[in-house]
C-alpha cells in the first residue's frame, strides 16, 4: 500500500477562488493515512474515476464509520473528522475541493 499521487487545482479569481487536490491511486488498496482537517483545510470529496471506501473513528463515543463510492459519489467532510480514505480500485481518481478557500471570512 502507498499514497497516492497529489496534484493541486485552482480556478476561478481572488474574488471567487476554488481550489484543492487531485489524488490518482496506482493500485487498490493504496491510501490517504487517517487524518483531520481544521477549518483551514476541511474539503468535500468527489470520485471521479474508480471507487473509494472512507472510515473514521467515531465521535462522541459513538461507533466507528465506514462509506463507499463510485465515480460521481460525493463526500462532505466536518472540520476535525478523521477520515482514511482507501482505492477499491487501480487507477482511481478523487478531487477534494476546500470548502473555505478564503479561510475565515
Amino acid at each position: 500500500m502507498s499514497e497516492p499521487i497529489a496534484e493541486p487545482w485552482s480556478v476561478g479569481d481572488s474574488a471567487m477562488p476554488r481550489r484543492g487536490m487531485i489524488y490518482r491511486f496506482s493500485q487498490a488498496g493504496d491510501a490517504l493515512p487517517m487524518h483531520s482537517h481544521d477549518r483551514s483545510s476541511v474539503h468535500t470529496t468527489m470520485v471521479l474515476k474508480g471507487s473509494i471506501v472512507m472510515n473514521g473513528p467515531g465521535r462522541d463515543g459513538k461507533e466507528g464509520w465506514m462509506d463507499e463510492g463510485g465515480a460521481g459519489a460525493f463526500f462532505v467532510f466536518e472540520i476535525g473528522q478523521e477520515h482514511r480514505i482507501t482505492a477499491l480500485e487501480a487507477g482511481t481518481v478523487i478531487l477534494n475541493e476546500l470548502i473555505y478557500p478564503m479561510g475565515d471570512l
